[in-house]
Order: structure tokens, then sequence, then C-alpha cells
């Protein structure tokens, strides 16, 4: 998926079947939990801000707008992402959704910083990324973020092998899917690579919670 000349058809076709793997897995329920608890913590009167880092075609921010509508929470969403046809892709889908997202094509990894925001989020992005590269985007995340980084990703493990296997024949028709999921789970971090990389970046403080399927969640919070 990550190839600049793909054809832009297949790219939809395995970025739906993406989304219908994320609805499933309910991958950004516990993102959102650790928001809400981050948002207890230390209310504030303005609306929060959340910039989602390779977003994707918007799948995490969708539901994210959708949750807030459902607590009476007030947000301003956005989100970048380096494809075009991800760009585009994910203004429709936000549209469809009647949830308001402020999208931006930009390279992560460039010398770029990030807008400040009050939460700054990955999902599944982080795994793509070799270990410098994902030390350097933990520390731009963190340099942005007002008040909380969260990263949310695959682990990897032999049973999150077999899990991606299954799941992505039984969920898509995308044979790019097909062959990026188990190649995705192969290519992510263990845990206790994760709070390597967490120190590494700045952040040894953090905390990484497992959660299914074969999924963990990293939470720094900003000190007040």
């Amino acid at each position: 998926m990550d190839a600049p000349d793909l054809d832009p058809e297949l790219h939809r076709l395995a970025l739906r079947g993406l989304k219908r793997i994320n609805q499933v897995t309910k991958s950004s329920k516990s993102a959102w939990q650790a928001i809400q608890r981050r948002i207890h913590q230390t209310p504030c009167t303005d609306p929060l801000t959340i910039l989602d880092v390779g977003c994707g075609s918007a799948d995490s921010l969708i539901q994210f707008g959708r949750y807030a509508r459902q607590s009476n929470i007030e947000l301003q969403l956005s989100g970048i992402d380096i494809g075009a046809t991800t760009i585009q892709m994910a203004r429709s889908l936000a549209a469809e959704a009647d949830v308001k997202i402020e999208l931006t094509q930009q390279d992560a990894l460039s010398d770029d910083p990030f807008p400040k925001h009050d939460i700054v989020f990955c999902s599944l992005f982080l795994h793509h990324l070799s270990r410098d590269q994902a030390t350097i985007l933990l520390q731009k995340m963190k340099q942005s973020a007002r008040r909380m980084v969260l990263v949310s990703d695959l682990l990897r493990s032999t049973w999150g092998y077999f899990l991606s296997v299954a799941g992505t024949r039984l969920l898509s028709r995308s044979s790019i899917v097909h062959i990026d999921g188990p190649r995705s789970v192969e290519a992510a971090f263990t845990m206790e690579e994760m709070r390597l990389l967490g120190e590494e970046a700045g952040m040894p403080e953090a905390k990484i919670k497992k959660f299914w399927p074969e999924r963990f969640l990293f939470q720094w919070n900003v000190s007040s």
C-alpha cells in the first residue's frame, strides 16, 4: 500500500478493507476511552483539538467525532497523510459521516513540525517505520502535544500474525490487504521495544497497555 505508483482504485479497495477491519476490531474505542479519561482529569472550556498523524482514510477521527457527539464533547479534528488518494477518500468519508475534519497532505517524517494540538495521535502507522523513524515521529508528536500523545498499533507476536492472516482474508477482498496485513505484524514493535522507543523519544513515563486483538496503546500525558 505504500507504493507511490499503486493504482488508485486498488488503493481505495485496500483502504475500504482496512476500514472494515478497524470497525470489527474496534481499534478506536480504547483510544477514545483514554481521551475521555484525560478530559475528566484535566477539563477545559475550549474545544479539544486532536491531530491524527498518518490518518489514512480518517477512520479513527470519524469515530472520535461520533463518540464526541454521543457524549456532548466538542472537538476540533485534524489529520495528515502523505497520500493524495488517501486524503481524497478521507474527505469523502468524513463528509458522508457528517464529521468535520481538517485534512492535509503532508509527510509526517519531514522536518516541518506538527501544529500544536491538545492530543497528538497515530493509529496503525508506526509499524510502517524503522526504529529511527519511529523515534523521530514520537519526538515530533511529543513536541506538538499540549496534553497527551497517544499511539495505537499492532503488536508483533506469533498469535498476532495468525490472526492477521485469517482476519484480512475474512474481512477484505483486497489482495494488497491480504499481503500487507501479515507483513505489518512482522514489522510491528513488541511491548518492550515500544517502552524503549518511548524512552528514546523523551517519554519514559509513558504507559503501554495491550488490548485485543494483539494490539497496544501507548499513552504519555503532558505534566500539568
